[in-house]
């Protein structure tokens, strides 16, 4: 006769019982991702246009760099913060 395994997903509640602290931790973590996924995908779409595998890593690369992008525009609007670029000097509008 074999033993039987465990059920798998007795696992993971058994743990997370015993550590909260690191159970939130991931959970946090997890629910920050899903809600960037969320606004990537409601900003610039769900599909990937390109063919080859480069292509795709680089359009996906690209779509959260102008997401990064949007997000540092937003706060800046919000919390009234004005830009300093590399030619003007501080203090000089």
């Amino acid at each position: 006769m074999r033993p039987q395994a465990p059920p798998r997903r007795s696992c993971p509640p058994v743990f997370f019982g015993q550590r909260v602290d690191i159970y939130y931790f991931f959970l946090y973590k997890r629910s920050n991702i899903e809600s960037t996924n969320n606004m990537i995908k409601a900003k610039f779409g769900n599909n990937v246009r390109s063919k080859t595998w480069t292509a795709q890593v680089n359009e996906v690369l690209l779509k959260i760099l102008c997401h990064n992008i949007c997000v540092v525009i937003q706060e800046m609007h919000e919390l009234g913060i004005e830009p300093i670029f590399s030619a003007q000097k501080v203090g000089e509008n």
